[in-house]
């Protein structure tokens, strides 16, 4: 027996959401909606009511008023704890399977409802992690929303022993910002020799040797870590995403240009073997014109559409960002994450369609978290390689404990010995040897 029936007399889209992520996508069941009784039970199937009934034998599971709103509000639940865990919702119903409204905890955390508070933003436009409820009550560090369904399956399960429950596989997903295509390489006279100025006044010798080496095509250039990155998946089930950026030169934005017969061959050469998305640009945020030139761009070297993307920066708001992308026809985007902290920025572990709260809809853009980042760790969290380590091991444990998917973000620069990257690779081969361990465990 695969399927449930849900007995509710309210209706709403937030209702219809997250009963669809939790018990379609997450338990893997089969859900029927019903907003009337029979006189007996009659249903053939485990009977799941948001509402107390006594007539015929079901589950209660209280629900909260919030999840009948069609508008942002912006309510903010208070968080206390149940069984050593950090809840929302709660209502004390001791009748309700739990003391707390798990479907608005989801929805609330997973829709991301308190990013749209505009005043919460940091210097670049971002939602700031320390805002958040996962970061003030210290569950940043897992997936609360994926750790709460299983537990509400264990007491399905404990009901109704012959429910059937679909299977979560643990999946490790890699994906490469390509934000600099070369350190050196191709780059205009004049962007170089300021390059050589810079280095001369940080009296940084080992980048002029570099710069000097490239020049002279005695070495590679040193962020040309494409092959690298490839040999790492030729035997492996796991592809990698890369996602290129192609914006126009400007302060954050200091890629190859586009025009660049060598980059764009690069591309191409990286778009046979794996797939590929458009990093937007720093500016593209500001300018959401400058969103569909760059993905017209990627389009034209590969010579198919864009569907996937990720923001340079992660610089994104809700709803604005989501619904440009959706406009020039993304249906994927990567960049639900935090800058300046790993973890689980919306507390989940796998992905999930956007629910846009003010248009009070759900939409086919998908969601895919990232939990880890190269630059977080060693740029905004000042962490040693070791610590950063112990940190990817725990939040890809995380993931297999819920059969999630562990997504991380490497640059190709980072895989470059500059810039005190050089023990960094380890933290990398880390990340791919103990994820692929997970997978086949």
């Amino acid at each position: 027996m695969k399927s449930i029936v849900i007995y509710s007399t309210n209706k709403s889209a937030r209702i219809d959401y997250i009963c669809d992520l939790v018990f379609r996508e997450i338990l893997g069941l089969d859900i029927k909606f019903i907003d009337s009784l029979p006189d007996t039970d009659s249903l053939n199937h485990p009977l799941l009511s948001f509402e107390e009934i006594d007539h015929i034998p079901s589950t209660y599971l209280k629900i909260d008023p919030f999840l009948l709103e069609e508008t942002h509000t912006g309510y903010l639940p208070s968080v206390s704890k149940y069984n050593g865990l950090p809840i929302l919702f709660e209502h004390g119903d001791q009748t309700s399977l739990l003391p707390f409204c798990i479907l608005s905890t989801c929805f609330y955390l997973v829709s991301r409802y308190e990013e749209y508070e505009t005043k919460s933003m940091d210097e670049h436009g971002r939602y700031e992690s320390a805002k958040s409820l996962a970061y003030q009550h210290n569950f940043l560090s897992i997936p609360l929303v994926d750790i709460w369904v299983f537990k509400l399956k264990k007491l399905l399960q404990q009901r109704y022993p012959d429910l059937n429950f679909g299977h979560n596989q643990f999946k490790m997903q890699p994906t490469y910002d390509i934000d600099h295509g070369y350190a050196f390489a191709e780059k205009p006279f004049g962007r170089q020799a300021l390059s050589v100025l810079k280095n001369i006044v940080k009296i940084d010798l080992k980048r002029l040797k570099a710069q000097w080496t490239t020049h002279l095509k005695k070495d590679k250039d040193p962020y040309d870590t494409y092959q690298w990155i490839i040999d790492q998946y030729a035997d492996s089930p796991c592809k990698p995403l890369f996602f290129w950026l192609l914006g126009d030169l400007s302060k954050y934005d200091r890629n190859i240009s586009h025009h660049n017969q060598r980059f764009k061959k690069q591309i191409q050469v990286v778009d046979q073997q794996f797939e590929c998305g458009i990093h937007p640009s720093y500016d593209s945020f500001s300018t959401p014109s400058k969103l569909r030139i760059e993905t017209d761009r990627l389009e034209k070297i590969r010579s198919k559409p864009t569907k996937k993307s990720r923001q340079h920066f992660v610089r994104f708001q809700l709803p604005t960002t989501y619904r440009q992308l959706i406009y020039i026809g993304i249906q994927d985007d990567y960049s639900m994450g935090y800058a300046n902290k790993n973890g689980f920025r919306a507390s989940i572990a796998r992905s999930f369609f956007w629910f846009d709260i003010d248009k009070n809809e759900k939409t086919n853009l998908r969601i895919h978290p990232f939990m880890f980042m190269d630059v977080t760790s060693k740029n905004y969290l000042k962490q040693h390689p070791k610590e950063s380590i112990e940190e990817a091991r725990h939040m890809i444990d995380s993931c297999y404990t819920v059969g999630g998917d562990f997504i991380f973000i490497w640059h190709n620069s980072s895989l470059s010995t500059l810039d005190n990257w050089d023990q960094w690779i380890d933290v990398h081969q880390f990340i791919i040897d103990y994820s692929k361990q997970k997978s086949t465990s």
